[in-house]
This record gives C-alpha cells, structure tokens and sequence, in this order.
C-alpha cells in the first residue's frame, strides 16, 4: 500500500526514522497538530512526549495508523483510526527496554562519583524494564537487588538476585548506592526518601505520579535523576530503527487484513 508518513519531528528518534524513511523512498510529512489531514493511508508517528487526545483524532482521515506513547481518550470512540500504543507493544516495549537500561547506566555513571563497581543497586519493580535494568547493570555493579510488590515476581527476581516483598526494602534504603524505580506509583513516603544515605543516587524512570510525590523531593536525602526518554538522549538511531521496524509491522498486518 502507498502509504505517507506523518512524523512528529520534535525528538532525535524521529529525525532518524525520517532519514530512514526517506532512504527507502517512502512519502514523508511533518505533523503539525494545527493542521486538519485529508491524507489517504496515513500513518502518524507522534513524539513520546505528546498525548493523543481527541481534537489531534479528529484531524485524521478515516484509515489513518497513529503510533504514540500517551493516549488520554476514549479510543473506542474513533473506530476509523488505529491507535497504536508503543508502551503496550510487546515487542517494542521489550527492545525499547533495552535501550532504556543502556540509558540508565549512562545517566548512573555520570551521577555517582562512584565506580559503579563499588554500587550495590535496588531496583524497584521487576518488570520488563526492571528486567532489562537489571541484566544490564549487574555485570558491572557490586550486587543488585529487587523489590516488587508483585508476589508473582519474586520466584523470577530470586534465582539471580536478592529480593525483597511489598515494603521489606524499605529499612534497607541505606544500604545501596544506586536507587532506580520503574514503578508508576507512590511506594515511597515522607519517611522512606530520608533513609538513603547521601552519597546515593535515586534514578526516577517510572511515568507519573513516580515513586513518590514530587512535593516531597526537598526531603530527599540523596541525589536525583529524572530518567525521561532516555533512548532518545542516548541511542536516538537505534529507537529509530526499532520504531521503524514496529511500524513495518503493524502496517503490513494491516493490509493482510484489509
């Protein structure tokens, strides 16, 4: 199917699928959210950062592939449109983890005046980005350790790593010299981000509302590190390629079932 692209050029990822894109001699445009779209099989490729909400839907053509991060409508509500969320694509979010973890040592190395061989690292969660952070970090680190409150994920945590369930973690905050979180709620309290000690690092990767409410960040005892879109600051061209690679997919799925 001839298809054009519609890419949302405001981050580094884009630009590379753009070049991309272009190099395979695909039609390519850039997104404008003012602009209303009569396109015809057009796929719309959204910043990370930019939440679909109903009035971007209601530019788009009937047919018409949305790829984005952050949806905050009802997608049942536009039938005509295929929204894709990347966060739930199993494939992209498992490699997308990935670079997310290389990015997270990168941000670990330049926070800590620590070798990161003298860091013992707590992981909160135990999901596929947790995962991925942890397999990366422990061939370099001193020890890693999980918490999850996820009773399903300590079998998996505890055949390579220390574990600990819901809120055993929390009198051991001092203990560790990394702190990342990957989990997208408060575990955290008033008297839990005063434990670390302060030559720690805690590393926030989880989305809103994070690990503990932002009123409490002049509590924190230890240093601090927002984690956002980490593989477009580190490993843009390679999230270009896997975003490309996502894309082919669904597209060609599409058209099977047309």
């Amino acid at each position: 199917m001839d298809r054009t692209y519609i890419i949302d050029k405001t981050n580094r990822r884009s630009f590379y699928l753009w070049e991309l894109l272009k190099t395979r001699g695909e039609k390519v445009a850039e997104y404008n959210e003012k602009e209303t779209y009569g396109t015809k099989d057009a796929v719309f490729v959204l910043s990370p950062s930019r939440t679909v909400v109903g009035s971007m839907l209601e530019k788009m053509p009937h047919g018409s592939i949305v790829f984005c991060n952050h949806i905050d409508v009802d997608t049942e509500a536009y039938p005509h449109i295929k929204i894709i969320n990347l966060l739930q694509h199993p494939k992209y979010r498992l490699v997308n983890s990935r670079l997310t973890a290389e990015g997270a040592l990168s941000l670990a190395i330049t926070s800590t005046d620590k070798a990161l061989i003298h860091c013992n690292l707590l992981v909160l969660g135990y999901g596929v980005l947790a995962r991925s952070i942890a397999e990366v970090f422990a061939p370099l680190v001193a020890s890693v350790s999980i918490a999850t409150y996820d009773l399903g994920e300590i079998g998996a945590a505890s055949e390579r790593y220390q574990t600990y369930y819901k809120r055993e973690y929390v009198t051991q905050l001092d203990k560790f010299d990394l702190i990342i979180n990957t989990i997208p709620a408060n575990v955290l309290n008033a008297e839990d981000v005063t434990r670390p000690r302060a030559d720690a690092v805690y590393i926030e990767l989880a989305s809103p509302p994070y690990g503990f409410d932002r009123q409490l960040g002049a509590n924190l005892s230890c240093a601090y590190a927002l984690g956002s879109a980490l593989p477009d600051k580190y490993s843009p061209l390679s999230a270009g390629r896997i975003l490309a690679k996502c894309i082919d997919e669904v597209c060609d799925k599409t058209d099977e079932e047309a």
